[in-house]
Order: structure tokens, then C-alpha cells, then sequence
């Protein structure tokens, strides 16, 4: 091999270095539609397993304190929303079915900055629901037929927007009249009501007791409401806290 041969050969190499390095600096990559990756921490889960969605479509599940990396499509924002104890429905809503009580619902939801190509957002739950408890004094026949519900203008809810949602609520309470019920919009009626089989009895505006004993629908987290209830022959007595009020009865329970 002559000389000059073997000193081109050693040239080639070093001109296709510099050939693709030039290409590379020519070519810029254009990440504008690139997915941005969207960090959801999770941190102090209920009992319950959660479930994420983004942009309405279900993104994963956790039941443990946990990291999920989604994808997204990259833009400036994406509707993120963490359930706990329920699912969302095609509609993108939580609903109650009538004469279930309430779903032990944990929710939190959150518009997430998806514009570059990361992104993070840590979920806190909040508390939808309440546990109802009544505990009654009175006469010993108490019971059977006797059966008590609670009947309501609340049937879900929104977590988009974090707001109850319109619908016909209706829930009989178990052997140890408790129900979960669902937070509920200011003007939203409730009613306990005594019941037979055949027709109530006899029906109490609980929605204005509540309000009375200061019961906050407001609040982050919803608190339980405990309802001690007096059965006399001729009055019922309701008392929550401090507050009490005293109902005459017309019919003898």
C-alpha cells in the first residue's frame, strides 16, 4: 500500500466526524409536540385505593403513598382529579344510587401546568362525606315496624369543581342507624324522617337542624355528625353538641 493510500485512510474517519457532528448542529430537534410527563405525588392515602385521572381518562391507581409519572400532551394545562373511595363515570361525575348511601369519597383536583416538558402536582385529598349517627332514648318498643331514613336533593358530585351535585338522595339507616351522607350545596333540603313500611310517619327538616346547631357543609374535610334523638309519648327532643330543640308530637310512635 503507498503512502498517500494509507494517509487518505486515515483522513476518512475523521471526515465523517466532523460531517455528522455539522449535521446535528444543522438539524435541532423540535420537541413542541413532545409529551410532557406529569409527576403525581401521593402522599397520606385513606383506607381506600385511589384512582387518577387527567384530561378525564383514567391515568392510574395507588393504595399506597406513591410517585406516578403519566404522560401528557403538552399544553398549558390538564385537568387532574384523585378519587378515593369511588369512581368517576363517563360523565365525569361521582354519582349516589338511590337508596345506597353515600361512598366514602375522598377527592382533590387540580389544574396542572402541562406547558414544558415536565411537570408535578401533589395530590391532598379531601373528605366529601359524613357519618350520620343517631343514638336514641325513649320508649322500649322502639324499633320494628319503626324504621328511620333520610331523604335528600343531593344524588353526587362534580370533583372538577369540587361542588355537590343535583339529584334525589335516599338512604335507610342500618341496625345502628348510621349513613354515610354526601356534602351537600346551601340550599340543598334534607329530611329524617320515621317510617313504616307502607308510608312515613313522620318527616324532621334535619337540613334546618344542622344549620342551627352551626354543622358546616363548607368545610375542607366534613366532620361526622353525631344526633342524640329523646322519644317521649308526646315530644321528640333532638340535641347535637349545645344545641337542642324540642318537637311536639301528634301522634303517639
Amino acid at each position: 500500500m503507498s503512502k498517500m493510500t494509507a494517509g487518505a485512510g486515515r483522513w476518512i474517519p475523521l471526515l465523517l466526524s466532523i460531517v455528522f457532528w455539522a449535521s446535528c448542529k444543522l438539524v435541532k430537534e423540535d420537541r413542541r409536540y413532545c409529551p410532557c410527563t406529569l409527576s403525581v405525588v401521593l402522599r397520606d392515602l385513606p383506607a381506600y385505593p385511589l384512582a387518577l385521572y387527567v384530561n378525564g381518562a383514567w391515568a392510574g391507581e395507588a393504595d399506597a403513598d406513591t410517585t406516578l409519572a403519566v404522560w401528557v400532551e403538552k399544553g398549558p394545562r390538564a385537568d387532574v382529579v384523585a378519587l378515593s373511595g369511588a369512581r368517576l363515570l363517563e360523565d365525569g361525575c361521582v354519582h349516589i344510587l338511590y337508596g345506597l348511601q353515600a361512598p366514602p369519597l375522598y377527592a382533590f383536583s387540580v389544574v396542572a401546568d402541562c406547558s414544558g416538558e415536565t411537570g408535578s402536582v401533589t395530590v391532598q385529598l379531601q373528605r366529601h362525606f359524613c357519618t350520620l349517627s343517631l343514638a336514641f332514648e325513649g320508649p322500649p318498643g322502639w324499633g320494628e315496624p319503626y324504621r328511620v331514613q333520610v331523604r335528600g336533593e343531593v344524588g353526587g358530585f362534580r370533583p372538577l369543581d369540587g361542588q355537590p351535585l343535583e339529584g334525589p338522595f335516599l338512604c335507610t339507616l342500618d341496625a345502628d342507624y348510621c349513613c354515610r351522607l354526601p356534602r351537600q350545596f346551601a340550599s340543598a333540603r334534607l329530611w329524617l324522617d320515621i317510617v313504616l313500611p307502607d308510608r312515613i310517619l313522620r318527616s324532621f327538616p334535619l337540613d334546618e337542624y344542622l344549620r342551627l346547631a352551626g354543622y358546616d357543609w363548607m368545610a375542607p374535610d366534613l366532620a361526622d355528625i353525631p344526633l342524640q334523638i329523646n322519644l317521649s309519648i308526646t315530644e321528640i327532643r333532638f340535641h347535637m353538641g349545645a344545641w337542642s330543640t324540642v318537637v311536639p308530637l301528634e301522634i303517639t310512635i
